[in-house]
């Protein structure tokens, strides 16, 4: 990146970052606002001070998430559009309790619900006793990051088989989305987990499974009990408010039978 995501603090700084990342020339982007490039020059440059509505268009016609078009806003000098409220929050209650149906229907498999973050913000019962089964009840209550919880050497890391494939595809999965989210946070998080594999380079676990499956796989295995998942991510549809678009529901599914036969047998 040619300029970091917790560089940025203009409104043409944060302009140019994103017209550049979408691959969108200034002429290009005027036509769209129907303004002209000598108008989005200056806006960029700052020589010229956006309106709010202008900063809106902007927002809307780079497809900004709602965090990015707060701070967007922001660093031009204007009010955030977007709220960002707790689950507790009393107007989130609705969208806190179907979450937990969601979540409690998805027994005996594991499920959680994470921000873009990777904040471990619900877990299921079936989640909270898979993390125990491999490294302890205790231990698995210091982590509220789910990347953290898999790339810590008292994780979930010694776990996995092929760590080397899963981490590499993890930390690019977080890279893309520092990119395209903006998110100062995940900057943050790609620095610490790169380092925290540095320091934990070691012997690791080969799968001889077979990759038969049209998803990618995790594979867990401890005391010669190997379980295999695949996922799938849940968002809400066309969010108005930036704490549900940042919500993500995470459901593990068995793999194979021996999976499936761990849960339905607990």
């Amino acid at each position: 990146m040619n300029v970091s995501l917790q560089n940025r603090k203009t409104f043409g700084e944060n302009l140019k970052f994103w017209r550049k990342l979408k691959k969108r020339s200034q002429m290009e982007l005027a036509l769209d606002l129907g303004i002209s490039a000598k108008h989005l020059s200056f806006v960029e440059t700052g020589r010229s001070k956006p309106s709010r509505e202008l900063v809106c268009k902007l927002a809307s016609a780079l497809k900004l998430p709602l965090r990015e078009q707060n701070i967007f806003l922001n660093s031009a000098g204007y009010n955030s559009e977007f709220r960002e409220a707790s689950l507790e929050n009393s107007q989130l209650i609705i969208i806190k309790e179907s979450l937990e149906r969601m979540l409690e229907n998805h027994n005996p498999y594991p499920a959680f619900v994470i921000n873009t973050s990777y904040d471990i913000l619900m877990t299921n019962s079936s989640y909270r006793d898979l993390v125990a089964f491999f490294i302890g009840k205790n231990k698995s209550k210091e982590f509220t990051n789910v990347m953290e919880l898999t790339f810590h050497r008292d994780g979930l890391s010694s776990f996995i088989q092929d760590w080397n494939l899963i981490s590499d595809f993890l930390l690019s999965r977080i890279w893309d989305e520092m990119i395209t989210t903006g998110n100062p946070k995940l900057e943050v998080l790609y620095k610490k987990l790169t380092e925290s594999r540095r320091k934990n380079e070691k012997e690791v676990l080969r799968s001889n499974s077979e990759h038969n499956l049209p998803v990618f796989s995790l594979t867990l295995t401890k005391n010669k009990k190997s379980l295999r998942f695949f996922s799938m991510i849940t968002t809400f549809g066309t969010p108005l408010d930036l704490t549900c678009q940042e919500l993500r529901i995470e459901s593990m599914y068995p793999a194979d039978e021996v999976t499936k036969s761990f849960f339905l047998k607990r």
